[in-house]
């Protein structure tokens, strides 16, 4: 085994950024705050040093203060996965009307679609459902790997 290359955030701030000024008011799935492009950082939901990729799905924005307060910790699912799979559906639709399409690639291949169309075409139960089949063994994988569990962000 080696270690993880460099993380390359670009795709994913252009793709927050878009998505953002597209939908008006985001808020941060865990402090609740409202996300300003300006001072934008983003969150691997499941650790970066547990997954070692920038794929699009596993990332959500937020502040620099809960992005370092939440650190390589496994965010408490039942807490914060509906948000996370809401604001993912919605930035995916935001991201599709301002013809950034070939961004979205990622949510193409993780959903075992064909086309956007057909991503857009997917209900958000079917959405959230196909998220969380992905990212609930590999938190369940986290954890036996001794990786913090149930963190909640605390002002």
């Amino acid at each position: 085994m080696f270690a993880p290359g460099q993380r390359d955030l670009g795709e994913g701030r252009r793709f927050w950024r878009t998505a953002i000024e597209s939908m008006g008011d985001v808020r941060c799935i865990y402090s609740g705050e409202t996300l300003r492009t300006d001072a934008l950082s983003l969150d691997h939901f499941i650790p970066w040093s547990y997954v070692a990729h920038d794929l699009l799905w596993n990332i959500i924005p937020t502040s620099a203060r809960v992005n370092s307060s939440k650190s390589n910790q496994l965010p408490n699912l039942s807490t914060y996965f509906d948000p996370f799979a809401q604001l993912q559906y919605d930035a995916v639709h935001a991201i599709a009307t301002h013809k950034r399409g070939n961004i979205l690639e990622d949510y193409i291949l993780l959903c075992r679609k064909q086309s956007i169309d057909e991503l857009l075409s997917m209900p958000a139960g079917e959405f959230k459902q196909v998220l969380r089949d992905t990212i609930a063994p590999q938190v369940q994988i986290a954890m036996n790997m001794g990786f913090a569990v149930d963190w909640r962000y605390m002002q």
